[in-house]
């Protein structure tokens, strides 16, 4: 799903205005009818208390539309509208003159901090500013959004939380949602770390903005969503045999690091992988053949520490990391790997610390190699960063600069590939936050590399897999008990998953 930008958002609507044609205040409409359709089937009037928050621009009369649909759906409403400005929007002065008579006597003023009023009991709708927030909330508008964070009542964002930016970091406050209903396509700053839990859980809902423009747009930006997962993945010729599934090879571990390389391996067979070789210090040989006797291990010669090149010659795809530590020998193995590297490659873990710890070690990724930091490693590799945007600005500018794809891991991991394009991960939980996850996905992405995957495409379905199986086993067994080899054993479910879509 395409990520456009808040002036393509507006961009988008004018398009639909010219060519559906529909008059603005008609598509205003439209979305207010969406997002109260989406209201009603998650609440019921029944009892339940509502105050509309209405700022004076557009996404204020999708407010004051929806107040007045609510109210004749029965709910008990209140329209409290914040005057931050002279007029309202022309639209919006519309909506406002369609109130029902009967809400009259139901509409609060907020023009200086007296008049804001208790929020207590009340389901609240957020529709102050949406995207058209240029600055910071400022005056009475902030105060606002101050008050309703501390009344600890539930907020519905309508498309974006007030004060929240699309695509720019926050500056102010804004609004706290347990759900923001975003029209048509999700902004940016949803998936940004710092920013994107603003937003609640996310609901995309169509509007009907015009098919013509969201083909046509172009966006660098986009997520990855069921619907990709599900057009990428390969399906099995009945007639194959392991040799169509690719030969991958995995360096790992070192003596106490064991069972990180043990969890890639085991990745790596869920995953499809045909045959799996495992290149281990003496100290794990027995460790692998016991735990995952499906692969096969090439012993180094170091009893502690991977220290020396095996022939590379006869695999699919290579991962270099999870486990290793950084211990001089171990750089020069991978110095050697990349200098000798012929097909796509992983970089995890430790092989990415090497990078930052052993400058005067020459690494060499081609352009099928995917890198795959956590945020700290990602800061030692680049330099610090102050906040989220800043580190995603870091990330397409890295990638030319190292000329691999990089998979910036985090709550919504990040994808940015050598095209200029920059995806965002929908699954995953907190749940994942656990050692060893990463070394799983590094078996998932190195097994899909084997199995022919370009790496950019091998990236994306990796991150959407390994998220999904962790969501999977999340509804199992909840957040607080899920560890990484949950993951894989909910990897065969996640396929499934996406099969039967």
């Amino acid at each position: 799903m395409k990520i456009l930008s808040a002036d393509q958002i507006r961009e988008a609507d004018l398009y639909t205005i010219q060519e559906e044609p529909i008059d603005s205040i008609d598509l205003m409409e439209r979305a207010a009818r969406v997002f109260v359709n989406w209201f009603i089937d998650k609440t019921s009037p029944g009892g339940k208390k509502v105050m509309v928050l209405c700022g004076m621009g557009n996404n204020g009369g999708d407010g004051l539309a929806i107040a007045r649909m609510l109210y004749r759906d029965h709910y008990d409403i209140k329209v409290a509208i914040c005057r931050f400005s002279e007029d309202f929007s022309k639209d919006a002065r519309t909506n406002y003159n369609r109130l029902p008579q009967a809400l009259e006597s139901k509409i609060i003023d907020i023009k200086e901090a007296d008049d804001i009023p208790s929020f207590e009991g009340y389901i609240l709708i957020d529709a102050i500013f949406g995207t058209g927030l240029s600055r910071a909330a400022e005056g009475i508008a902030r105060q606002l959004i101050e008050s309703v964070n501390q009344s600890g009542m539930p907020v519905y964002s309508v498309d974006l939380p007030s004060g929240l930016y699309a695509d720019a970091p926050e500056e102010g406050e804004v609004i706290n949602a347990i759900a923001t209903i975003s029209f048509e396509l999700p902004k940016r700053s949803f998936y940004i770390a710092g920013s994107g839990h603003k937003a609640g859980k996310i609901e995309i809902k169509s509007i009907g903005l015009h098919p013509d423009f969201l083909t046509k747009v172009s966006t660098p930006f986009a997520t990855i969503d069921m619907a990709y997962a599900r057009s990428v993945l390969k399906k099995r010729s009945p007639f194959s045999h392991k040799g169509n599934y690719g030969h991958v090879l995995l360096f790992g571990g070192k003596r106490g690091s064991m069972g990180a390389v043990v969890m890639t391996a085991m990745a790596a067979m869920r995953t499809g992988s045909g045959l799996v070789s495992v290149c281990v210090p003496g100290c794990g040989r027995d460790i692998l053949q016991t735990t995952v006797p499906e692969c096969m291990v090439i012993e180094d010669p170091h009893p502690d520490i991977l220290s020396a090149l095996p022939d590379i010659k006869q695999f699919d795809a290579i991962g270099f990391g999870p486990g290793v530590g950084t211990d001089s020998k171990t750089a020069n193995v991978l110095a050697g790997l990349s200098e000798n590297m012929q097909v796509p490659f992983v970089l995890d873990a430790d092989g990415i610390n090497i990078l930052s710890e052993h400058p005067a070690v020459k690494i060499h990724l081609n352009n099928q190699s995917i890198l795959t930091p956590h945020p700290k490693e990602f800061d030692r590799l680049f330099g610090q960063s102050d906040n989220a945007w800043e580190r995603l600005a870091c990330l397409e500018s890295g990638v030319n600069d190292l000329g691999c794809h990089i998979v910036l891991k985090g709550h919504r991991t990040v994808i940015a590939d050598l095209k200029g394009r920059t995806a965002f991960n929908t699954t995953g939980n907190p749940g994942m936050a656990t050692g060893g996850s990463g070394d799983v996905l590094t078996g998932i992405l190195v097994s899909l590399l084997g199995q022919g995957y370009e790496p950019a495409e091998a990236a994306r379905l990796g991150v959407f897999l390994h998220g999904l199986a962790g969501d999977l086993a999340a509804i199992d067994m909840g957040e607080e008990a899920l560890i990484a080899t949950d993951i894989i054993r909910y990897l065969g479910k996640a396929f499934k998953t996406i099969h039967d879509q």
